[in-house]
């Protein structure tokens, strides 16, 4: 028999952190079979299966409908009932001593903390909304309700032959856009947008404006956008939206980027540092080709997908719109991928696949459908 196995929340590749144990398809205490269904999980783009990767006797850690986080711990298999059910409360045991370390220790989270630090902020001068905990909403309501801290103005400082842009996404991607644009030589950052009106009011030495305030910008001389906002439908409804005011969105292509000059394109593209574009593809409008992404000649990229780190595609591949090929994956040349499917992380895809399909595996198999 083989050793006992904990079974975690997978990572699809997606920007979902959560889940919800939607149905358990082997009963608390039975046995299990390499390979064969365990439950069903669903975020909010996709409810996805769960198998075994080994035989054994299954003890369940959460509960029908309980809401679960990537990479937590889902189940136990064990060779025989009595081991499982041992580890299960030795692993019970564990987190909840965990549990108690992180009350006692921990008083904010990491993008609070960060966010503080920032605007140099002392923690215990911001009060916690709920659990005890500062969170990062509650340090921009405490910058907000500064008047120390309040929104610098814009100071348009562009050097010359540069265009201002301003960056759709007051976050770390936004950042990175940022840093593309200072490396080279056409377009200047001059500041952040952002849709949540408890924004930051800084960031990376930029002021940070709402979505509301972007007609504003077009009378400084901000013509200018360019956004890496997470998920294809969003960064469409960017682009009709900023369009609609006067906007021109702009393609942002690393100087570390590799784009063969056959490549088309359309408008709102991020071509990330290290990828690879080989000749006559096309791609569409918003996509992201992220760090380490090679693309082989005469793909066909649709609208709104983003092509995560590392991952991998071979010619001829016809890519549907608002499709996420995550971290690691790979897709064979002749192969036609449908819209709105989610490739997860190092999978491997050697035949068609159709519209809103999530795969996973190596060969890939559908494994769930999104929304």
């Amino acid at each position: 028999m083989s050793e006992s196995r904990i079974v975690s929340v997978p990572r699809l590749g997606v920007n979902d952190e959560k889940s919800e144990l939607i149905k358990w398809m082997v009963a608390d205490g039975e046995s299990v079979s390499a390979g064969e269904l365990l439950c069903v999980l669903e975020t909010t783009k996709a409810a996805y299966d769960v198998e075994a990767e080994c035989s054994g006797y299954v003890v369940h850690l959460v509960n029908k409908h309980e809401e679960v986080l990537i990479s937590q711990s889902l189940a136990i298999i064990a060779p025989t009932l009595q081991e499982a059910q041992d580890n299960k409360q030795t692993h019970e045991l564990k987190v909840k001593r965990q549990e108690s370390e992180n009350h006692n220790q921990t008083k904010a989270t990491k993008k609070a903390k960060d966010l503080a630090t920032e605007h140099e902020i002392v923690l215990e001068d911001v009060i916690p909304s709920s659990a005890d905990i500062v969170r990062e909403v509650d340090v921009i309501a405490f910058i907000n309700k500064s008047a120390s801290l309040r929104k610098p103005k814009l100071h348009l400082e562009i050097e010359e032959n540069l265009i201002p842009v301003a960056v759709y996404g007051a976050g770390n991607g936004g950042v990175t856009i940022q840093e593309a644009l200072a490396l080279g030589d056409s377009y200047q950052a001059v500041c952040f947008i952002d849709d949540d009106f408890n924004h930051v009011l800084s960031l990376a030495g930029l002021p940070v404006f709402h979505s509301s305030e972007l007609s504003e910008l077009t009378a400084k001389g901000i013509h200018h956008i360019a956004t890496e906002i997470m998920r294809g439908t969003i960064r469409q409804k960017i682009k009709k939206q900023v369009e609609e005011l006067g906007f021109e969105l702009i393609n942002v292509i690393h100087p570390a980027a590799y784009v063969s000059p056959s490549v088309k394109m359309g408008v709102g593209n991020y071509i990330k540092a290290g990828s690879v574009i080989e000749t006559n593809t096309v791609i569409g409008d918003c996509c992201i080709i992220d760090n380490g992404v090679v693309i082989a000649h005469d793909n066909l990229i649709g609208n709104g997908c983003h092509i995560a780190p590392g991952a991998m595609l071979g010619s001829s591949i016809n890519l549907g719109q608002n499709t996420v090929v995550a971290i690691g994956a790979s897709i064979s040349s002749n192969v036609s991928i449908g819209h709105n499917c989610i490739i997860s992380v190092g999978s491997s895809i050697v035949q068609d696949v159709d519209s809103h399909s999530v795969i996973g595996g190596v060969p890939g198999k559908v494994i769930g459908k999104t929304k």
